[in-house]
């Protein structure tokens, strides 16, 4: 008999629980923020997440305020390309944020990843995240480094053409959908094979972005 089709949201399910599952001995070690299909305001950046890693890493709350507000600027992709948007962004992932928080005062530089100490950051994940902005969409899966989204995980049952959750993808972040969210998406996922998962580019990577 043909193999029957296995489900999204058990792919799903058993996907969620490789990542955040802390009695298996291959969890991934991301902590469950839930379902946020009926949250508002989801964003790429989620503040109150962002401050408290910064806090609990010892920065002040005038370093962080600097630093998230330089990460807002360059993550805004208003009037420039979504590439030009992520590039920023992720200049200021890889080496820090320099930061001057009084005039005469040295720049300062706040890492918004330490990658020194990668116990010290916030794996987090959450699923059905609602996009509002343009045309609504929702990922099945989002990956969050200190409130900050950095991969988008999309699945799609056994039966569907692989390049149809690509392609989805990649539509997601035009501008008639949800480009502001991706400016910090630094991995896109699509759905699941037998030999793991399928790639798109990120828009920093992309030339037609």
């Amino acid at each position: 008999m043909p193999e029957q089709p296995r489900s999204e949201r058990k792919t799903q399910n058993r996907v969620i629980e490789l990542f955040t599952n802390p009695a298996r001995p291959d969890s991934l070690g991301f902590r469950y923020l839930g379902e946020w299909n009926k949250r508002e305001k989801n964003r790429g950046i989620e503040t109150e997440i962002f401050r408290d890693n910064l806090t609990a890493r010892g920065y002040s709350a005038a370093h962080i305020s600097a630093a998230l507000q330089k990460l807002e600027n360059a993550a805004d992709s208003t009037g420039i390309t979504l590439y030009q948007a992520n590039l920023r962004t992720y200049q200021l992932l890889r080496y820090g944020v320099p930061v001057q928080i009084a005039a005469g005062q040295a720049h300062e530089t706040v890492h918004l990843i330490d990658w020194e100490h990668p116990e010290n950051n916030d794996f987090a994940l959450a699923e059905e995240v609602t996009l509002k902005g343009g045309y609504e969409r929702r990922p099945d899966i989002v990956l969050y480094i200190n409130g900050l989204a950095i991969a988008v995980i999309e699945l799609k049952r056994s039966s569907v053409e692989l390049g149809d959750g690509v392609r989805q993808l990649i539509t997601n972040q035009e501008e008639i959908f949800n480009k502001g969210f991706f400016s910090t998406v630094q991995l896109l996922l699509g759905p699941a094979t037998r030999k793991g998962f399928a790639t798109a580019p990120p828009a920093r990577r992309s030339s037609s972005s």
